[in-house]
C-alpha cells in the first residue's frame, strides 16, 4: 500500500492458532482470567510498597496474557 507522500506500508494478517470458534472464545476466556490474576499480583505489590508506577513492561505482561496461546 502506498500513500500520498509515496511511504510504502504493508499490513500483513496473522494467523488463527485457534480454528474452532468455541475453542478460541474458551482460550479468550482463559487468558482474561490471567490477565486479571497478573493484575492483581501488581496492585498487591503496590500496596505493599506503597506505591504505584505503571510501566511498560506491566502493560507487555498484560498484554502477553490476553495473547497466549491465541496470537504470536
Amino acid at each position: 500500500m502506498t500513500d500520498e507522500i509515496g511511504k510504502r506500508d504493508s499490513f500483513a494478517l496473522e494467523p488463527e492458532l485457534i480454528l474452532d470458534p468455541v475453542a478460541k472464545a474458551e482460550a479468550e476466556a482463559r487468558n482474561g482470567l490471567l490477565q486479571f490474576d497478573t493484575g492483581v499480583e501488581a496492585v498487591q505489590t503496590a500496596l505493599e510498597r506503597g506505591s504505584f508506577k505503571l510501566r511498560l513492561s506491566l502493560i507487555l505482561s498484560l498484554h502477553r496474557e490476553a495473547l497466549r496461546g491465541i496470537s504470536h
